[in-house]
């Protein structure tokens, strides 16, 4: 049984409020206090996935497809050849971490992936849950049910499908999916209660409202806005069978005034509280809401006076992996190669995007072809061989302007871009910057177009902070302070607004990363836009393990005082996965860190072996050679 109350110290004043947070567990004498004056609130309801993977709906969740995915990414015969049981083991580690979001984003045919998903979410085979929450929308005890789930479920049992054999609808229900529903929905949440379906529904002609992607969860319509606040303003929020790592709901719903709000999640670890996300750990100490722990079934049994019989029984899942499976050779191997690159495990990636360029014949010159040659760049630029990385950059660029893709095109210069300011060739950066930003601006597609010109911004600005840290190890004071800073400022407050509205949330999130090391901060005068949240929390929520490892270092730089036991093994625990993977660059920085900081690192020659090693693997011009140890990250 778990504590009445959290101590909670605000770990950040921006995003953690000093105000307690409850923690209440289901059949304890607080938590039937606290549910029985629950049952007198109007309810709105936020379920997610897992409310569907009760009998008879049986569904899965995302966290399952995600971790079912591996091994059709990783066959036991790639693994075999290609990686030892050091690998394995943090292969299995960085890909848990990976959401469902990501994961799909790095797919290589989003038509495909939208069509399998489509098909397998058409179902109404509605459970108890959903029966439960329905009867709560028809007799007014719930104000209204917003779910990111596709099924049809719910439709069906509030008789809202197209396929149901009830003739008529519950009337005083607005189902909403597209700014189309919201354009002809005018009403009153006293009045007619709300349908909200805010990913999308497996029953649209096309598919297209189907959010499944990084991209296409950028920052939330304004219409979806609209009605997230119209519903939830001032109302209590119940949340359940939802993890909360999508990448745009939970940002907005912590800045909507709430009159309280309840999480609901199972764990069988009593010892300590698991949240189910950062964005729930987050929300709830913010907003000094309560955390109920304990099975959904029983808790809606109590709150709605209904017995709840199912049995937790997904399936279904092994026809999408057949599917997915049985789509091109090669779509597989362009996928396992960009997520390696994605997750940050340089040295699997490399040999990915080897066997996926094997796989061509060398005649071949098309988009996919130029894809693989990309995801050889990129691992050989995580693996610190960034001249390398520039060429093999450059030369897929040429090709994809023989091809006329000017998107594929702006977007390689800049990855160009980026391996030459590695590499310390400052103004060749800038130059390749510029040209992508010229071609960015005849890209007929607008969205293309405003997603690379973020991109460019963002280059602009991470160039700055090479500035920025020479002026400052160079003690020019006046130049940092009076044109750097202010520049970079108005260049990251760009770039994050434009990585935010096109769904770029590794860009989003690296401008937080790049303002940190400054000691900036972003924040925007429109409510439009938000503040990226503290980096280790969005990258441990991404699942990508580089600048995770980059902000722990620069949080640890912070300490004035000696490092503790625990801070140095999480060093060296960061060292090792960066010595597994063949990080280089962040295995010297890592090296150089615990060097200055801890004296017997400084006096054992071993570790002075491996920095070496490691800082003359990766490749630099002579002079950033010279400064790079001294300049910072």
């Amino acid at each position: 049984m778990y504590p009445k109350y959290l101590d909670t110290s605000p770990l950040n004043n921006r995003y953690y409020s000093k105000e307690r947070m409850k923690i209440l567990t289901l059949h304890t004498k607080d938590a039937n206090l606290f549910l029985s004056n629950l049952k007198q609130e109007g309810l709105v309801v936020l379920a997610g996935s897992a409310i569907s993977c009760w009998e008879p709906s049986s569904l899965f969740s995302g966290h399952q497809f995600t971790q079912e995915m591996f091994n059709l990414l990783f066959t036991p015969s790639f693994l075999k050849n290609n990686a030892n049981d050091e690998e394995i083991t943090i292969l299995k580690e960085f890909f848990e971490a990976v959401p469902f979001e990501h994961l799909l984003e790095r797919y290589p045919n989003g038509k495909k992936l939208a069509h399998i998903l489509k098909s397998y979410f058409s179902i109404d085979r509605f459970n108890r849950i959903h029966e439960v929450l329905a009867k709560g929308l028809i007799h007014g005890t719930i104000k209204g049910v917003i779910t990111t789930n596709y099924d049809l479920c719910f439709d069906k049992v509030l008789r809202l499908n197209s396929s149901s054999t009830n003739s008529k609808p519950y009337t005083q229900f607005k189902r909403v999916i597209t700014v189309e529903d919201h354009k002809n929905v005018k009403y009153n949440i006293e009045d007619a209660r709300i349908y909200f379906k805010i990913h999308g529904s497996a029953d649209d002609n096309s598919g297209e409202t189907l959010v499944f992607t990084l991209t296409h969860e950028s920052l939330l319509p304004k219409w979806k806005r609209e009605i997230l606040w119209q519903v939830l303003q001032n109302n209590s929020l119940l949340i359940i069978g939802y993890s909360g790592t999508d990448f745009e709901i939970c940002p907005e719903i912590e800045r909507i005034p709430l009159k309280q709000i309840i999480w609901n999640w199972r764990q069988t670890d009593t010892k300590s509280l698991n949240f189910p996300s950062n964005n729930a750990e987050r929300i709830l100490r913010n907003k000094s809401g309560t955390a109920l722990i304990g099975d959904m079934k029983e808790l809606l049994s109590y709150l709605f006076t209904e017995r709840i019989e199912a049995n937790w029984n997904p399936k279904g899942l092994d026809k999408v992996i057949s599917q997915l499976r049985s789509k091109s050779e090669i779509e597989i191997m362009e996928w396992r190669a960009s997520l390696l690159n994605s997750m940050g495990f340089p040295s699997l990636a490399f040999k990915s995007s080897e066997i996926l360029l094997a796989s061509f014949s060398r005649e071949a010159m098309n988009t996919d072809f130029i894809q693989a040659e990309r995801q050889k760049a990129q691992s050989l630029f995580h693996l610190g061989k960034y001249r390398d990385s520039a060429y093999l950059f450059r030369k897929a660029a040429k090709q994809a302007k023989e091809l006329d893709q000017k998107d594929i095109e702006a977007s390689l210069l800049l990855d160009v871009s980026s391996s030459y300011r590695a590499y310390g060739t400052f103004l060749r950066s800038i130059y390749n910057t510029i040209i992508a930003r010229r071609i960015a601006t005849i890209i007929p597609d607008r969205e293309i177009s405003k997603r690379i010109m973020g991109k460019v911004f963002l280059r602009y600005a991470l160039m700055m902070r090479e500035f920025y840290r020479i002026s400052k190890f160079m003690r020019i004071l006046f130049l940092t302070k009076s044109i750097i800073i202010g520049e970079m400022k108005h260049l990251l407050k760009i770039a994050s607004s434009r990585a935010i509205e096109t769904g770029n949330w590794h860009d989003f999130y690296q401008t937080r990363l790049i303002a940190d090391q400054a000691e900036i901060s972003i924040s925007f005068d429109s409510t439009d836009y938000y503040e990226p949240p503290p980096t280790r929390d969005a990258y441990t929520q991404l699942g990508y393990a580089i600048p995770i490892s980059t902000s722990k270092r620069q949080e640890l730089n912070k300490l004035k005082r000696p490092l503790t036991s625990d801070e140095k093994r999480e060093l060296s625990s960061n060292l090792k996965k960066n010595e597994v993977t063949e990080n280089f660059p962040e295995a010297w920085k890592n090296l150089w860190f615990g060097i200055t900081r801890i004296t017997k690192w400084r006096k054992d020659k071993q570790i002075w072996r491996k920095f070496l090693t490691n800082y003359f693997y990766c490749q630099y011009t002579v002079g950033m050679r010279l400064l790079k140890p001294f300049i910072g990250e």
